[in-house]
């Protein structure tokens, strides 16, 4: 599960692959992917209900790179 997932011992092993594969990272800017991975799996926010909670611990479910975070 991906709520497994500890979000800054991911974000440090991502960041190390990225910075060590940049040659092929041709799609976008290596380090402003870096900058973007902290907002988008630091600010997950879902509605339960009629409370909105913010999700403090993991990577939620429906982010479009959380397979790929899970994969490396």
């Amino acid at each position: 599960m991906y709520t497994n997932l500890k979000t800054d011992p991911c974000l440090q092993r991502v960041t190390e692959y990225i910075q060590n594969n940049k040659h092929r990272i041709k799609h976008c800017d290596a380090d402003a992917l870096i900058e973007a991975l902290p907002i988008i799996f630091k600010n997950n926010y879902f509605k339960f209900g009629d409370i909105f909670c913010h999700q403090t611990s993991g990577t939620a479910m429906g982010t479009p790179p959380a397979p790929s975070w899970a994969t490396i």
